[in-house]
């Protein structure tokens, strides 16, 4: 890599070190054509000579200068960190919104921050001793296991029946909010899951009883879970009933299993060892992570001295970006879930903080367990860290980590999980 440390040194009394380096004019030109095609595929553009001109128009000039800078720091980040043997957290950190020069032909000169890894001391080096509750899968599980499997294998039979809560309803329906047409409340021979999850309560109320061909016009008001503090929204709601369906989940038989549900088992009896089967892989599973987080945490216990406010902010920031990006891959956003999990803002960024500091403490402890131990990595070490970062791309991160030089990313992974597998070695766990 072309890039040349010109001068460093450490800021925030020690917490992060400065550095400012010159990248080449080739070097620079290669990781902005790389990531102006990284995020040309992000954006589905072609990578053509318009691609710079075409992204600015989506994101604006500055912000793509921006990222672009951003992403130059961080690709050239890694000399320094490397032949300054720096352990550090989080990515590297442009100094300035953006690289002035950075579409411009030749070198370039620019400084980044990297927070420095603190290194922390145990009150004892000993192994811990932890209890571990484990679960085990009973007959209820399998039951209500097998239960969700049904309820899949329902069916909606018409019926002469009233509407109800938990039918089905064929309608015509037209629908207003606050006087605005609501396209997704209204319809001609839509479908209308009578299911509280699905629909507002409310029109369930007002649609009971409700019998075939029957028209109703009614109105009702409901408060916006996105918007809690607002008015109540103002629904008015015409509704014809043209059919009524009603759900008829199937009995276990063994007919059913073998022609439905699960061939390959054929038979009752076959079908719940096999539920029981999987539930007890995952059960397993789950309780090998619960005695991994115990260990690890019971060792954070002995962890002596306080982590920076600078830290435990930081943390907390990429705890929360990375939850978003994992939310915008669910279609969710962070509103949607906190609605979900029934929590108001400020106590769902205080789990996230409260979170964000036990995984720093639990990092610094198993850094100081590896210090004191003076383990060394093997080659089976670092395979087991690019399994865990990427199973069954293991070559291909080789290749991705060699090209940028930034195997100290696997180093740091690797070293933990060392320390963490002599502590569940030489623990007792009861």
């Amino acid at each position: 890599m072309s890039v040349e440390i010109l001068n460093s040194e450490k800021i925030m009394n020690g917490q992060k070190m400065r550095v400012k380096l010159r990248v080449s004019a080739d070097e620079k030109a290669e990781i902005v054509q790389e990531s102006l095609e990284a995020l040309a595929e992000m954006a589905r553009l072609p990578k053509d000579e318009k691609l710079r001109s075409e992204l600015e128009k989506q994101v604006g000039a500055d912000r793509l200068a921006s990222a672009i800078s951003l992403s130059v720091a961080q690709n050239c980040a890694t000399k320094p960190v490397n032949d300054l043997k720096l352990h550090i957290l989080f990515d590297p950190e442009l100094v300035g919104e953006s690289i002035p020069g950075v579409f411009a032909e030749g070198p370039e000169e620019f400084s980044v921050d990297m927070v420095l890894c603190p290194e922390m001391e145990l009150s004892s080096y000993e192994p811990v001793h932890i209890k571990v509750n484990s679960l085990e899968v009973t007959d209820a599980m399998v039951d209500a296991q097998v239960a969700q499997v049904l309820e899949m294998a329902s069916t909606y039979e018409p019926t002469d029946e009233p509407v109800a809560e938990g039918r089905v309803i064929q309608v015509e329906m037209e629908t207003q909010i606050n006087g605005k047409p609501a396209t997704g409340l209204s319809g001609k021979n839509m479908p209308l899951n009578l299911d509280p999850t699905m629909v507002p309560k409310e029109l369930i109320e007002r649609a009971t009883g409700m019998v075939k061909g029957e028209e109703r016009e009614f109105e009702f008001s409901m408060l916006n879970p996105q918007t809690p503090a607002a008015r109540p929204d103002l629904f008015h709601v015409k509704l014809k009933v043209l059919d009524i369906r009603e759900k008829k989940t199937p009995e276990l038989t063994d007919e059913l299993v073998a022609t439905t549900i699960s061939p390959l088992d054929g038979t009752v009896e076959k079908f719940r060892e096999h539920v029981r089967e999987d539930m007890k892989a995952e059960l397993d599973r789950r309780n090998e992570q619960q005695t991994a987080q115990q260990l690890d945490s019971e060792l954070a216990k002995r962890l002596q001295g306080s982590i920076s406010d600078m830290l435990l902010q930081r943390a907390g920031q990429d705890a929360m970006a990375n939850m978003q990006q994992s939310l915008a891959q669910q279609g969710m956003n962070m509103q949607q879930y906190m609605q979900q999990m029934g929590m108001e803002q400020q106590q769902f960024q205080m789990m996230m903080m409260v979170q964000a500091r036990e995984s720093l403490r639990q990092g610094f402890a198993l850094d100081a367990l590896a210090r004191h131990l003076k383990l060394e990595l093997t080659d089976e070490d670092i395979e087991a860290a690019l399994h865990q970062m990427s199973p069954g791309n293991e070559q291909a991160m080789r290749a991705n980590f060699d090209k940028n030089d930034a195997w100290f990313l696997v180093n740091d992974i690797a070293m933990r999980m060392k320390a963490h597998n002599w502590l569940a070695e030489n623990s007792t766990i009861d």
